[in-house]
């Protein structure tokens, strides 16, 4: 699970970006909190993990954090998605 929020105005074409999230989070465990600010080059992002409470305890994790935020500036920029240099966030 994911949840997206833009601080200032979102894009015009903000669903096609969800919809771009959608992909890089369907086979990721636990629930995330994305937030898009915008950087001088683009929009920037942090992202923040949250265990599911269903999660089976010792439950292997696929990816790492920092590999989840890669997915997620390759895809968007990928698709031509204005993204700044900066993608790690703050």
């Amino acid at each position: 699970m994911f949840m997206v929020r833009w601080d200032g105005e979102p894009p015009a074409d903000k669903q096609e970006w969800i919809e771009i999230l959608k992909d890089v989070f369907a086979s990721t465990l636990g629930s995330y909190r994305i937030r898009f600010y915008s950087g001088p080059g683009g929009w920037k992002f942090d992202l923040e993990f949250r265990e599911d409470r269903g999660m089976a305890e010792g439950e292997i994790l696929a990816n790492t954090a920092e590999s989840i935020r890669f997915n997620v500036y390759k895809a968007l920029t990928d698709r031509g998605k204005p993204l700044d240099a900066d993608w790690r966030g703050q």
